[in-house]
């Protein structure tokens, strides 16, 4: 009688086969009788499924990308940071080749850290061109962040050091090159764009944990710069740093940061308002009650109150426990 080839062995094997390997081992195993075969067999089976799926869709992103730009150099871009209320904004540019197809790309925030690590490596050994662009928060406050983003799109494009035959741009239009093409959810749907995503994503995130060990306090090795609860509570307690993004993260910063009923009310009023609030002389300094209460004062008053008095009726009639209703505690002192 032939002796068989042991169970755990063969359990081995279909667990470590390649996509590529596994259909042929199934193929070799699948007439052994024995339940535990069988049941690694199974397993094995889903596992070729699911990554067969997986493969279809990253092939879809490929596809795409040629029918929208064509067979030549297709330039992908992607921001990150743009939320974050410290650190820089960045820019990733990537071309990819047609071939070898890169498996697993897709929007960086559907990825783990661990999967996006893996990827960007891959990335960097198979791109054509990857270009980088950052643009500190010094410059956002001065500029903006929209005319920051154009700079930073610019540059990361400039920086692949070829002329592409087409620019393809997650999001909206940007009209910073042009051959720009747009598409709403890119980084999830063509393939450059993804890899540009994710390569931006890994860069500024090497980037906030070397910052964060200048800054400890402020948990950016954790949170990256967005707004986390301990992230806020820090600026709470610290202040601001020279890293943070007074201007371009104004919302986060001034709802979460000033007390609630006071960021209500500025949210609320004129961009006219907003605008003066960030034009004061707070510099890297949280502004305090007196201040945000002067400038709001000094605005149109009339339709500011009505604004905010129009939330705080709202927020009542839908029973909301949140910060429009707070809002409301300042009316009184504002009639």
């Amino acid at each position: 009688m032939e002796k068989r080839e042991p169970a755990r062995d063969i359990a081995r094997k279909l667990h470590e086969a390649s996509f590529e390997e596994l259909g042929a081992l199934a193929e070799l195993y699948r007439d052994d009788s024995r339940k535990q075969v069988q049941d690694v067999l199974a397993r094995a089976e889903r596992r070729h499924e699911k990554e067969a799926a997986e493969r279809e869709r990253v092939e879809q992103m490929y596809a795409l990308q040629e029918e929208l730009g064509g067979p030549g150099l297709v330039i992908g871009v992607d921001e990150v940071g743009r939320g974050a209320i410290a650190g820089p904004l960045t820019v990733g540019a990537v071309i990819l080749p047609a071939d070898p197809k890169i498996w697993g790309l897709n929007d960086s925030k559907q990825l783990t850290p661990e999967k996006r690590e893996v990827l960007a490596a891959e990335i960097a050994d198979v791109a054509i061109a990857i270009g980088m662009a950052h643009i500190p928060p010094e410059t956002i406050d001065a500029l903006g962040m929209s005319a920051c983003l154009r700079r930073a799109m610019a540059e990361a494009i400039a920086s692949c050091g070829v002329e592409p035959d087409c620019v393809l741009i997650d999001g909206n239009p940007v009209h910073v090159h042009p051959k720009e093409k747009t598409l709403v959810k890119g980084d999830a749907r063509i393939a450059a764009i993804a890899a540009a995503s994710i390569v931006a994503k890994v860069t500024r995130d090497h980037l906030m944990c070397e910052l964060a060990e200048e800054y400890p306090a402020y948990g950016w090795d954790a949170c990256k710069g967005y707004g986390s609860k301990e992230h806020i509570d820090a600026i709470r307690k610290y202040g601001l740093t020279p890293y943070h993004q007074f201007c371009g993260g104004h919302q986060a910063l001034l709802m979460f940061s000033l007390p609630e009923p006071l960021a209500a009310m500025l949210l609320t009023s004129t961009s006219g308002v907003a605008a003066s609030f960030l034009r004061g002389p707070w510099q890297r300094r949280l502004p305090s009650v007196q201040d945000v209460s002067a400038i709001v004062l000094r605005a149109k008053e009339g339709s500011l109150y009505g604004r905010a008095w129009e939330w705080h009726r709202r927020a009542g009639r839908k029973g909301s426990q949140g910060v429009w209703r707070k809002a409301g505690g300042l009316l009184a002192c504002w009639r």
